[in-house]
């Protein structure tokens, strides 16, 4: 019987880093950040941890992959067994957390970065954020900053088309 696949939504975003307005050099800049330590690429806002455990810069292709996870700190996940009716609370340990897996790629000649979209899991501003931190963490300057644009797609372009005046 065939496999079953998951649909997934990817959204398509620009990408803009600057450092006050210095210009940079987006090789050098996401070279720096896949090689930080993975304690570095976390942080905490409010009541949830943001991480990038898994960020690698492919420098023949000019691209940057990369999986971001973001789970509620303090909360033990409620397990639920079906086949006995039973549950039970799991507690966590140390900096663990109940996290959801996001998977995005950015090309660097282009400037343009692919996030799948996860209900639960950490969104494109989350993961400007976090690599935002990290780059201050690491020496790009106080004033490092991310940005993720959303790209305008083929169909808003039509729905633009139909209006003769905005």
């Amino acid at each position: 019987m065939p496999e079953k696949t998951k649909a997934r939504k990817l959204e398509v975003f620009g990408l803009h880093c600057r450092e006050g307005q210095q210009q940079l050099n987006y090789v050098d800049v996401f070279t720096r950040v896949s090689k930080a330590k993975n304690g570095i690429r976390q942080i905490e806002v409010g009541e949830k941890l943001l991480a990038l455990p898994s960020m690698r810069f492919l420098p023949d292709r000019g691209i940057v992959e990369f999986t971001a996870y973001e789970g509620p700190v303090g909360v033990n996940p409620l397990i639920f067994d079906a086949s006995t009716g039973t549950e039970r609370f799991e507690p966590l340990t140390g900096k663990q957390v109940m996290a959801t897996r996001t998977y995005g790629a950015i090309d660097l000649e282009h400037r343009e970065a692919i996030i799948e979209y996860n209900h639960r899991g950490a969104k494109a501003l989350d993961i400007a954020m976090l690599l935002e931190e990290t780059g201050r963490k690491i020496g790009l300057g106080a004033q490092f900053a991310v940005e993720f644009n959303p790209t305008v797609d083929d169909s808003f372009l039509a729905a633009l088309d139909r209006f003769g005046r905005i």
